[in-house]
Protein backbone atom coordinates (compact mmCIF):
# COMPACT_ATOMS: atom_id res chain seq x y z
CA UNK A 1 0.00 0.00 0.00
CA UNK A 2 1.25 3.13 -0.99
CA UNK A 3 0.77 6.12 1.04
CA UNK A 4 -0.77 9.39 -0.09
CA UNK A 5 -0.11 12.90 1.67
CA UNK A 6 -2.90 14.39 2.36
CA UNK A 7 -1.37 18.28 1.45
CA UNK A 8 1.06 18.37 -1.23
CA UNK A 9 3.68 21.04 -0.16
CA UNK A 10 5.23 21.79 -3.47
CA UNK A 11 3.73 21.38 -7.21
CA UNK A 12 4.68 17.95 -8.84
CA UNK A 13 8.64 17.13 -9.62
CA UNK A 14 7.43 16.80 -13.51
CA UNK A 15 5.31 19.95 -13.68
CA UNK A 16 8.09 21.67 -11.81
CA UNK A 17 10.65 20.44 -14.22
CA UNK A 18 8.30 22.07 -17.09
CA UNK A 19 8.34 24.88 -15.26
CA UNK A 20 11.60 25.79 -15.06
CA UNK A 21 12.20 24.76 -18.32
CA UNK A 22 9.85 27.00 -19.99
CA UNK A 23 11.57 29.77 -17.55
CA UNK A 24 14.69 28.60 -19.21
CA UNK A 25 13.42 29.36 -22.31
CA UNK A 26 12.11 32.62 -21.30
CA UNK A 27 15.93 33.64 -20.76
CA UNK A 28 14.12 34.03 -16.55
CA UNK A 29 17.15 33.62 -14.47
CA UNK A 30 17.17 33.74 -10.65
CA UNK A 31 13.61 33.53 -10.26
CA UNK A 32 12.85 30.42 -9.93
CA UNK A 33 11.18 30.03 -5.61
CA UNK A 34 8.14 28.67 -6.04
CA UNK A 35 6.21 30.72 -2.96
CA UNK A 36 2.79 29.76 -3.63
CA UNK A 37 0.95 27.99 -6.03
CA UNK A 38 -2.88 26.37 -6.98
CA UNK A 39 -3.74 24.10 -9.70
CA UNK A 40 -7.50 23.74 -11.30
CA UNK A 41 -9.97 20.86 -10.68
CA UNK A 42 -9.34 19.21 -13.77
CA UNK A 43 -5.70 19.63 -13.93
CA UNK A 44 -5.13 21.76 -16.82
CA UNK A 45 -4.55 25.24 -15.19
CA UNK A 46 -1.86 25.90 -12.22
CA UNK A 47 -0.80 29.31 -11.37
CA UNK A 48 2.68 29.52 -9.48
CA UNK A 49 4.04 32.68 -7.43
CA UNK A 50 7.59 33.05 -7.78
CA UNK A 51 9.58 36.10 -6.37
CA UNK A 52 8.92 38.47 -9.28
CA UNK A 53 6.78 36.90 -11.15
CA UNK A 54 3.03 35.39 -11.29
CA UNK A 55 3.37 32.20 -13.85
CA UNK A 56 0.46 29.86 -15.13
CA UNK A 57 -0.29 27.04 -17.20
CA UNK A 58 -3.21 27.03 -19.17
CA UNK A 59 -4.26 24.88 -22.07
CA UNK A 60 -2.36 27.09 -24.66
CA UNK A 61 0.82 27.00 -22.56
CA UNK A 62 2.61 29.10 -20.08
CA UNK A 63 1.95 32.35 -19.31
CA UNK A 64 3.76 35.16 -16.87
CA UNK A 65 3.11 38.83 -15.50
CA UNK A 66 5.71 40.13 -13.29
CA UNK A 67 4.40 41.88 -10.41
CA UNK A 68 4.30 45.46 -10.86
CA UNK A 69 2.21 45.00 -13.95
CA UNK A 70 -0.60 43.21 -12.44
CA UNK A 71 -3.51 46.35 -11.62
CA UNK A 72 -5.64 44.64 -9.70
CA UNK A 73 -6.32 41.25 -8.39
CA UNK A 74 -9.31 39.31 -6.52
CA UNK A 75 -9.84 35.58 -5.55
CA UNK A 76 -13.79 33.89 -5.52
CA UNK A 77 -13.60 32.52 -2.56
CA UNK A 78 -16.59 30.08 -3.63
CA UNK A 79 -14.94 28.90 -7.01
CA UNK A 80 -11.22 29.72 -6.41
CA UNK A 81 -10.90 31.14 -9.53
CA UNK A 82 -8.25 34.15 -9.37
CA UNK A 83 -9.46 37.43 -11.68
CA UNK A 84 -6.60 40.25 -11.84
CA UNK A 85 -5.80 43.04 -14.81
CA UNK A 86 -2.62 43.97 -15.97
CA UNK A 87 -1.69 47.79 -16.62
CA UNK A 88 -2.15 47.29 -20.30
CA UNK A 89 -5.72 46.61 -19.75
CA UNK A 90 -5.39 42.91 -20.27
CA UNK A 91 -7.57 40.77 -17.64
CA UNK A 92 -7.63 36.97 -16.98
CA UNK A 93 -9.38 34.56 -15.08
CA UNK A 94 -7.60 31.39 -13.94
CA UNK A 95 -9.86 28.63 -12.98
CA UNK A 96 -7.77 27.30 -9.93
CA UNK A 97 -9.10 24.61 -6.79
CA UNK A 98 -8.61 26.57 -3.92
CA UNK A 99 -6.55 30.01 -4.72
CA UNK A 100 -6.32 31.30 -0.91
CA UNK A 101 -2.67 31.00 -0.52
CA UNK A 102 -1.71 32.19 -3.91
CA UNK A 103 -4.32 35.09 -3.86
CA UNK A 104 -2.81 36.01 -0.43
CA UNK A 105 1.00 35.80 -2.36
CA UNK A 106 -0.85 38.00 -5.17
CA UNK A 107 -1.97 40.80 -2.86
CA UNK A 108 1.83 41.07 -0.44
CA UNK A 109 3.56 40.84 -4.10
CA UNK A 110 1.78 43.76 -5.50
CA UNK A 111 1.41 45.60 -3.04
CA UNK A 112 5.35 45.35 -2.25
CA UNK A 113 5.66 47.12 -5.98
CA UNK A 114 4.22 50.08 -4.91
CA UNK A 115 6.17 53.21 -3.90
CA UNK A 116 4.03 55.81 -4.12
CA UNK A 117 -0.04 55.75 -5.05
CA UNK A 118 -1.71 59.16 -5.34
CA UNK A 119 -5.95 59.80 -6.21
CA UNK A 120 -6.52 62.75 -8.63
CA UNK A 121 -10.16 63.95 -8.54
CA UNK A 122 -11.65 64.23 -11.69
CA UNK A 123 -15.20 65.37 -10.82
CA UNK A 124 -18.53 62.84 -10.69
CA UNK A 125 -16.89 61.03 -8.11
CA UNK A 126 -14.35 59.73 -10.04
CA UNK A 127 -10.23 59.83 -9.74
CA UNK A 128 -7.24 58.31 -11.53
CA UNK A 129 -4.38 57.26 -9.30
CA UNK A 130 -0.82 58.15 -10.09
CA UNK A 131 1.33 55.56 -9.11
CA UNK A 132 5.39 54.29 -9.15
CA UNK A 133 5.89 51.05 -9.03
CA UNK A 134 8.78 48.96 -9.21
CA UNK A 135 10.03 45.51 -9.74
CA UNK A 136 10.63 42.68 -7.20
CA UNK A 137 13.32 41.04 -9.10
CA UNK A 138 15.80 42.57 -11.65
CA UNK A 139 15.79 46.14 -11.89
CA UNK A 140 15.91 48.96 -9.46
CA UNK A 141 14.01 51.16 -12.35
CA UNK A 142 10.68 52.95 -11.25
CA UNK A 143 7.45 52.43 -13.42
CA UNK A 144 5.32 55.39 -13.38
CA UNK A 145 1.64 54.45 -13.87
CA UNK A 146 -1.62 56.34 -14.39
CA UNK A 147 -4.87 54.32 -14.01
CA UNK A 148 -8.27 55.59 -15.41
CA UNK A 149 -11.30 54.96 -13.60
CA UNK A 150 -14.07 53.07 -16.01
CA UNK A 151 -16.51 54.55 -17.94
CA UNK A 152 -14.58 57.91 -17.25
CA UNK A 153 -14.09 60.46 -20.90
CA UNK A 154 -10.28 61.68 -20.94
CA UNK A 155 -10.61 65.30 -22.05
CA UNK A 156 -7.59 68.02 -21.92
CA UNK A 157 -8.78 69.11 -18.73
CA UNK A 158 -8.54 65.88 -17.48
CA UNK A 159 -5.47 64.48 -18.65
CA UNK A 160 -3.76 67.70 -17.68
CA UNK A 161 -4.45 67.79 -14.31
CA UNK A 162 -3.14 64.23 -14.20
CA UNK A 163 0.07 65.18 -15.80
CA UNK A 164 0.20 68.01 -12.93
CA UNK A 165 0.08 65.23 -10.44
CA UNK A 166 2.49 63.10 -12.30
CA UNK A 167 5.23 66.04 -12.70
CA UNK A 168 4.54 67.26 -9.36
CA UNK A 169 5.30 63.55 -7.52
CA UNK A 170 7.66 62.74 -9.68
CA UNK A 171 9.92 66.65 -8.90
CA UNK A 172 9.18 65.78 -5.25
CA UNK A 173 10.39 62.39 -5.37
CA UNK A 174 13.58 63.54 -7.16
CA UNK A 175 12.85 61.24 -10.23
Amino acid sequence: MVAMPLFRRSPAKDVRADLLAWLDSQGVAGDRRILAWASGEAGDTAAYGLAGRLVWRSDDGWHQVPWHEIEHASNDGATGALRFTTTTGESYELDLADSSLLSQLVRERVEATILIQRAVTLGGGKAAVVSARRALVGSDAIIWHVSWPPGITKNSYRELRVQQELDRLQADYDV
